[in-house]
């Protein structure tokens, strides 16, 4: 019986060329995504990332003390004022009628000197002095004093602002079974009025929270009566058409 004859495979020299191709590909592929990084649409951008920071509650802490993220204003609280940002013919004014119920509301506050409304370029701050809603080295709320931050949330929770709580403290370092350093008690601060306001209406879409320590003072930390006065929590009515900024502009600010 005869055999087969089998006849030699020819080597491919040409397989090369399938590496090759994806290569090319790859790099097409490259230069296409270059291309289109290079031709941003910066305002589809800025809306991207704006209704990525309002859908995570994120777009706080992206940058030290930078405000949250201007919202459209859909979402409205019930509540006693009627204070809304669709009802201000201009900012000023609308802050102006902000400012007026505050200090009403507030009268007997600022009278006492527990709490104190400065207006700044970025909006408007409603300053709490820490000894009158916090014992010394805690974050937990004085419940005497809480009918301040109840006419506080009353106002703001229709006012449909963005809000910065703004923790800060003096530069004498604390350390305890709680809190590390001021960092953690500034933080924890501003988280307590954030809980307090959330608990009374206010969306918490709109708020954001800022732990500053002493790093943000408004008097000399040398005194008594400086140390005092930088200890503090702000909360800070942003102006809805404001761009975002790198800094708080109420650490400048003095009482």
């Amino acid at each position: 019986m005869a055999r087969k004859v089998k006849h030699e495979e020819h080597v491919n020299h040409e397989r090369w060329l399938v590496s090759y191709a994806d290569f090319i590909t790859l790099l097409f592929a490259f230069f296409v995504v270059m291309f289109a990084v290079s031709q941003v649409d910066s305002s589809k951008v800025g809306r991207f990332a704006e209704s990525v920071r309002v859908a995570t509650h994120l777009g706080p802490f992206e940058e030290p003390g930078s405000p949250v993220p201007s919202l459209s204003g859909e979402q409205s609280g019930a509540g006693s004022t009627n204070l809304t940002v669709h009802d201000r013919t201009d900012a000023k004014g609308f802050f102006t009628a902000l400012r007026q119920e505050l200090e009403s509301r507030l009268k007997e506050s600022m009278a006492d000197g527990r709490s104190k409304l400065i207006e700044v370029p970025e909006g408007l701050v409603i300053r709490l002095k820490d000894a009158a809603f916090f014992n010394s080295g805690a974050a937990i709320l004085r419940i005497e004093n809480a009918k301040d931050l109840e006419s506080v949330a009353e106002v703001v929770r229709d006012a449909n602002v963005p809000i910065r709580i703004e923790g800060h403290t003096d530069s004498a370092p604390i350390k305890n079974r709680i809190y590390r350093s001021n960092w953690d008690l500034s933080g924890a601060r501003a988280a307590s009025v954030l809980e307090f306001l959330t608990a009374r209406g206010v969306p918490e879409d709109r708020l954001c929270i800022a732990g500053y320590a002493d790093r943000r003072p408004i008097a000399d930390n040398g005194t008594d009566e400086g140390r005092q006065q930088n200890r503090r929590v702000d909360i800070v009515l942003i102006r809805p058409e404001l761009t975002r900024d790198a800094h708080s502009p109420t650490a400048k600010q003095k009482p």
